[in-house]
């Protein structure tokens, strides 16, 4: 009986562990790609020194809302990792270096 307790027990250890492993991938994939990130900048600094056209401001709009969606993704898997190790949300992003977005 202790024995196969034990088993349970390592097998939700396990489990807990490759869910966690499987949420840390799911968290790097939730970012805008690199030439999206430099688009954005782009599109930024235009909107900053107004001179942006409309096209560009529909596809700063999209890839803004494209990030806060990738933004919400990534909070959500973050918040079940911090269930799985019982720890606070600010910790674990500590632990895997993720720091808020900076405001633009």
């Amino acid at each position: 009986l202790i024995a196969n307790a034990r088993k349970q027990r390592q097998k939700s250890t396990e489990s807990k562990g490759n869910k966690e492993v499987s949420l840390i991938k799911k968290v790097n994939e939730t970012a805008l790609s690199e030439r999206e990130r430099m688009r954005f900048k782009e599109l930024i600094e235009k909107r900053r020194e107004e001179i942006i056209n409309e096209n560009e401001l529909n596809e700063l709009l999209t890839l803004t809302e494209k990030g806060e969606e990738l933004n919400i993704k990534r909070l959500k898997y973050l918040v079940e990792i911090a269930q799985i190790r019982n720890q606070p949300l600010r910790q674990v992003m500590k632990d895997l270096e993720i720091f808020p977005p900076q405001t633009i």
